[in-house]
């Protein structure tokens, strides 16, 4: 697709979740996005929001017995240019909300349907030291805010917290107001090319940023984006696991089972679980070390590279890192941005719907 430069997108609060409410207008304009200069990666609060965010994910696991430059839009297409934040950590961005418009940062995640926002009327620290939206200044407001911060659900209405209440996607759709009923989410790695240039594209899908064809993965079961994953593999090697995962860009890491982990790690020379993070280690040379962990989708393998385990040192110059792939996920797998990262993923809408994967250029 070609690209063109463009100017803000404001977002109405009516428009983006409210059921009955106008139509959104996605007419070819940008939501900007900005880094959080003060982020910190934090593994152990990591696992717990992951624990919090999904039941089945046990904290840790058992121990194991063995800044984007601006994407523009066109008609029919919206364009989120992302920031990589701090090391791949999260891809996040102001949106603008109400008439007149209130400006918010906002995680856009396919791990939920909602729309959170701050409200004013929330006084605890968590919300002061956050833009909180005020109903009374906005002309299209219709519903009671909540004080989580700053998320921009793209799943299924299904797992919406207000029954009945329909998505932006799903707005959007009936308003045939993007050219496709897709989301398409390129998000590089810092290692790959400094973690520069990435977006959301809704409505469109960039065969710019992708080698050979999209692989469309049927979705199993809608609420998550949840597929079936076929196989595992270490440089080519099946490790005879399966499971139902979901692909969700607002989770950083690759959560699989305890057994997964355990086979993986195997074959990562030095790694080890830690009883005092409740997590996999691996040292950081990883991060110079070819080879890759492959999750087979509809026949197709799709890889993470080993550098990739290398996730975060433990303390600061450490040689010893987090690694990119955890277990404790004994139930859905979660492929977070460790593997979106390496591959483009177009979350589509259709009748069928289906991610279409392709390894990123």
């Amino acid at each position: 697709m070609k690209i063109t430069t463009a100017s803000l997108l404001t977002l109405a609060i009516a428009v983006l979740s409210v059921s009955g409410a106008s139509s959104p207008k996605f007419d070819g304009k940008i939501v900007s996005l900005v880094r959080n200069p003060s982020h910190k990666r934090d593994f152990r609060a990591h696992i717990k929001k992951l624990a919090h965010r999904y039941p089945h994910i046990k904290h840790g696991g058992n121990k194991p017995t063995a800044t984007a430059a601006a994407v523009a839009a066109v008609a029919g297409v919206g364009a989120v240019p992302v920031t990589n934040v701090g090391t791949d950590v999260e891809y996040y961005g102001p949106v603008q909300i109400g008439n007149p418009p209130q400006t918010f940062n906002l995680n856009f995640d396919t791990g939920s349907a909602d729309i959170w926002l701050p409200s004013s009327s929330c006084k605890a620290q968590s919300c002061v030291a956050h833009s909180r939206y005020n109903a009374a200044n906005s002309s299209t407001y219709q519903f009671a805010t909540s004080p989580e911060d700053g998320l921009f659900g793209l799943g299924f209405n299904t797992i919406q917290s207000v029954p009945g209440v329909k998505t932006f996607m799903d707005n959007a759709i009936a308003a045939k107001a993007v050219t496709l009923p897709v989301i398409s989410a390129y998000l590089p790695s810092v290692r790959r090319n400094g973690g520069k240039d990435g977006h959301y594209l809704f409505g469109a899908i960039d065969d710019t940023k992708f080698t050979g064809n999209l692989t469309y993965v049927p979705v199993t079961e809608q609420g998550y984006w949840q597929i079936t994953i076929q196989d595992v593999s270490f440089n080519g090697q099946s490790l005879n696991h399966t499971a139902e995962g979901i692909v969700d860009t607002g989770s950083t890491l690759i959560m699989v089972s305890d057994s997964v982990a355990t086979s993986v790690h195997k074959h990562v020379k030095g790694s080890t679980f830690s009883q005092d993070y409740q997590g996999w280690l691996v040292p950081c040379a990883v991060a110079n070390v070819t080879g890759s962990v492959s999750f087979t989708m509809a026949g197709k393998p799709f890889e993470v590279p080993v550098a990739d385990l290398a996730w975060q040192a433990i303390t600061e110059g450490s040689k010893t890192c987090f690694s990119g792939i955890q277990g404790g996920a004994d139930g859905l797998w979660i492929l977070g941005d460790v593997f979106i990262k390496n591959n483009y993923c177009v979350f589509d809408h259709s009748a069928k719907a289906s991610i279409g994967i392709a390894p990123l250029k």
